[in-house]
């Protein structure tokens, strides 16, 4: 009697519905959620979507990296989560997932202690497997375009003074006269979400291994949702997803940090917009703004109130106002 051999991913689709597509045969329709598109092309296989069977509709669910931390025992759906507008408490450094596919997806890659890259790799096995529509098998992909593919948005270089001043300024190199004095390349992940969002993640310079850091890993402290206490600038752990992967990378000696830079290649998503080239940046919010006056309006609305009273990832500093006091003023010193 032949005895089957199970497959790698029988677990999981028996339950889901697999499918690797790209920016050219896929409809975003807001954070998480996905139409298909029926096109030839050379398909990068670039966004994981998924499915429960039996669902009814054409959605998709699209499947985001599974946070390195915290580990929790079991994976839930974030409370906060807002179809179209993400999560409204930690936004893009939510560790919750944001639907039931991708609970699946992440328990399945715990129990079965299977890395993101090799899941995508069988997937991309199994769906390319025979000929769809007389295409041919997609290019090996490089590390700086798997990085593309996983996280999406674009990378590019800012002055690091401007951007951790207050408040933050987005410059690019040659865009300010003053900032050519004092310019300093930081690389930053530009990630644009629903409602015009965009949220400008720092990927700091890779540390080197030492007595006090033996391997990479996350800052405890950003990942339960606080300020980090050691700073920015002298924090050795890992602030999000994209600044792990380009130190995993950097330390493996696969990637250049330039590569993220380069030119598109002929199947990579196309470039964003072009933005002006300096403008004012809330961090709270992810809005930016290309005047002084038009950031301080936007700080005297409400929704930027609103935020600020659920942010728990700033460390604000304030002092009780003077009492008896009706009109406030900065000083002059």
């Amino acid at each position: 009697m032949n005895r089957v051999v199970p497959k790698p991913l029988d677990g999981l689709e028996e339950q889901l519905e697999l499918r690797l597509v790209c920016s050219k045969c896929s409809l975003q329709e807001n954070e998480s959620t996905y139409r298909l598109k029926e096109v030839e092309h050379c398909c990068v296989m670039e966004i994981f979507l998924a499915r429960c069977k039996g669902k009814p509709g054409k959605l998709w669910r699209k499947v985001n990296r599974r946070p390195g931390f915290p580990k929790p025992a079991q994976y839930s759906i974030c409370r906060y989560y807002v179809a179209g507008l993400g999560c409204r408490v930690h936004r893009n450094n939510c560790t919750f997932a944001w639907s039931q596919e991708e609970v699946i997806v992440w328990t399945f890659e715990k129990s079965s202690n299977m890395e993101r890259h090799v899941l995508k790799k069988l997937l991309q096995q199994a769906q390319t497997g025979s000929a769809v529509n007389g295409l041919s098998r997609p290019p090996q992909t490089s590390v700086a375009e798997e990085i593309w593919s996983e996280f999406g948005g674009h990378f590019q270089e800012i002055c690091k003074p401007c951007f951790y001043q207050s408040p933050p300024r987005i410059c690019l190199k040659g865009s300010d006269q003053a900032c050519a004095r004092h310019w300093s390349a930081l690389l930053v992940h530009v990630n644009i979400s629903g409602k015009a969002k965009e949220q400008y993640t720092e990927i700091r310079p890779c540390p080197r291994v030492s007595s006090s850091v033996k391997k990479l890993s996350y800052c405890r402290y950003v990942s339960a949702g606080k300020p980090c206490r050691h700073g920015v600038h002298r924090c050795n752990y890992a602030h999000s997803d994209v600044e792990m992967a380009v130190w995993e990378a950097e330390q493996s000696g696969s990637l250049v940090r330039t590569d993220l830079l380069s030119p598109a290649a002929s199947c990579r998503p196309e470039e964003p917009p072009s933005q002006p080239e300096v403008h004012f940046y809330c961090r709270v919010c992810l809005v930016t703004c290309n005047s002084q006056e038009k950031f301080e309006n936007h700080c005297s609305s409400v929704e930027h109130t609103q935020m600020i009273a659920t942010d728990t990832m700033t460390q604000w500093a304030h002092r009780a106002p003077p009492y008896g006091l009706r009109t406030f003023a900065l000083c002059s010193r």
